[in-house]
């Protein structure tokens, strides 16, 4: 049976509420950890490398640089976008252990 034009708009609008739900968690699990004691090391971060690369993927070095993906929906829908934000946001905490 296929999809009527009024069930598959539905099904896209609630799955647009859902991404939509889903980047307003992740901005609040942001703004916590910037409002966290002794943040200031991982809300900005200088890179001095070279900048010749902006066609790869843009990596994620900071607290801002998260942010600015959540406000741009960066993040995919479901487990998989959750996943990459995880990803992405242990790896900040990573890059300063490291450093």
């Amino acid at each position: 049976m296929a999809d009527t034009p009024n069930s598959k708009q539905k099904h896209d609008a609630d799955r647009e509420k859902k991404r939509k739900k889903a980047h307003r968690r992740m901005g609040k699990l942001l703004t916590n950890a910037w409002q966290l004691p002794n943040a200031e090391p991982f809300q900005t971060y200088q890179y001095h490398g070279d900048d010749n690369s902006k066609k790869a993927k843009i990596n994620i070095l900071c607290l801002t640089s998260l942010g600015i993906k959540v406000d741009e929906e960066g993040y995919g829908y479901g487990r998989h976008g959750w996943e990459d934000f995880a990803k992405d946001f242990g790896g900040i905490y990573a890059l300063h252990l490291k450093r």
